[in-house]
């Protein structure tokens, strides 16, 4: 049997929806310039704002702004169309931050607090209705949480577009859970939707795609951090040097030299060009421990020859 708390006709008229009871507080509108740069502007709550700014917000109990259309007002349209991510209050009875991603995740899954609580009150594209005046079945052509987004038609007294959503109507022979409807709908001379009888929710014209949840987005992977003493994509430098660390076996290492002194990992090559650096004074720390060969110094008389050769 349908829900008899079920009211289509309008969501302001949504059960404890408390439309046009909302406190209202200072708010929206672009935040003024501080006088000084360095300075933050002044906040949303300041006093600067209650003084400068006559833009009215709704809010919710718990004191948080909400959509000014519970208030049966229309979002200034350089400000329009609505951001906003969470379900408007007047369907909530005016609990404020359920999120829209929440509800579409657990109705897509038909799982979880929000599907159990609002399953036969909110219907989503493909939903299907009674309506009390001719007594036929029609299908919604969006979800009631993106309908109660739009901007507020102070005009009509209802949300824009709103009173075309169920213009499509069903085709087709009626189901024992529409007769049940028209049943209640003659009865109770209120619009009344079409419930599951499998899962107690407002039933979707077949063949209407399924609800398919959000796809969370994906965290980027976070780079290792570097090696103590190192710079990422660099070679490890021997402490107090400033050189490559020898310990590594191939700084130094010169093309076709297998040989190497000691346990350093440096051939005698090596040594012998590290020798020449340091005045042949090598550092420990740069040979592994290895003891360095004595420096090889040109004499004059060999320089002398070599020239005379030439």
């Amino acid at each position: 049997m349908a829900n008899k708390n079920f009211q289509k006709k309008k969501i302001q008229d949504t059960e404890n929806s408390g439309f046009g009871n909302y406190q209202e507080g200072v708010g929206g509108g672009g935040s003024p310039e501080a006088k000084d740069p360095h300075q933050r502007a002044p906040g949303v709550n300041s006093t600067y704002r209650k003084q400068n700014n006559d833009t009215m917000q709704p809010r919710t109990d718990d004191g948080k702004f909400t959509y000014k259309s519970v208030n049966g007002q229309s979002i200034d349209p350089k400000y329009g169309p609505s951001r906003g991510k969470t379900v408007n209050p007047l369907l909530t009875g005016g609990e404020n931050g359920v999120k829209i991603e929440d509800v579409e995740t657990e109705f897509a899954n038909q799982s979880g607090a929000y599907w159990d609580k609002y399953k036969d009150k909110w219907y989503t594209k493909g939903g299907e209705v009674v309506t009390s005046g001719d007594f036929k079945t029609r299908v919604a052509a969006d979800t009631v949480w993106n309908v109660a987004k739009r901007k507020y038609d102070t005009v009509k007294g209802e949300f824009e577009g709103e009173s075309s959503v169920f213009e499509e109507t069903k085709k087709g022979r009626s189901s024992l859970e529409e007769k049940a409807a028209k049943q209640q709908a003659k009865a109770s001379g209120e619009e009344q939707a079409v419930i599951n009888q499998n899962t107690g929710a407002i039933k979707t014209k077949p063949g209407t795609p399924p609800m398919v949840a959000p796809t969370p987005t994906p965290k980027p992977t976070p780079k290792p951090a570097p090696t103590p003493g190192t710079t990422p994509g660099s070679t490890p430098i021997a402490p107090g040097t400033g050189l490559p660390n020898a310990g590594t076996g191939q700084i130094l290492q010169a093309p076709g030299q297998s040989g190497t002194t000691g346990g350093s990992g440096l051939s005698q090559s090596n040594m012998n060009v590290l020798n020449q650096l340091f005045g042949g004074n090598v550092p420990p720390s740069v040979t592994g421990g290895a003891t360095p060969a004595p420096a090889v110094k040109p004499s004059l008389a060999g320089f002398l020859k070599k020239k005379n050769s030439k």
